[in-house]
């Protein structure tokens, strides 16, 4: 690669080691993904979307704290504000309730 202080030049010899990288890497996480058994792939999708559960229901935790603490101001901004927190708690209550009922089919699975 030639640097120049209006172009850059670059050859296909500057990418060629990288190609072979990210090949190997790809080649060595597909064996590791054809190693797993079917319940290790499960236990680790189920730890994953615990994982994100556990992030939304602290959001969730975050933004219920703020509609109790709007919820006593009486000015339109705060309506406003409060309304679009409302939408928001409605939301993150239906990603947990979704990642739950996955959660559940996934262990009734393993069962």
């Amino acid at each position: 690669m030639q640097i120049n202080s209006t172009r850059i030049d670059i050859t296909s010899q500057d990418f060629s080691n990288t190609k072979k990288i990210s090949i190997n890497k790809k080649d060595d996480n597909m064996d590791t993904q054809e190693s797993k058994s079917p319940t290790a792939m499960i236990q680790e999708t189920i730890e994953l979307l615990e994982e994100q559960l556990e992030r939304l229901q602290k959001q969730l935790g975050k933004v219920e704290e703020k509609i109790r603490a709007l919820s006593s101001i009486p000015n339109e901004y705060a309506k406003n504000m409060l309304m679009s927190l409302t939408e928001q708690a409605t939301d993150l209550i239906t990603k947990i309730t979704i990642i739950n009922t996955r959660i559940l089919e996934l262990e009734k699975a393993l069962a």
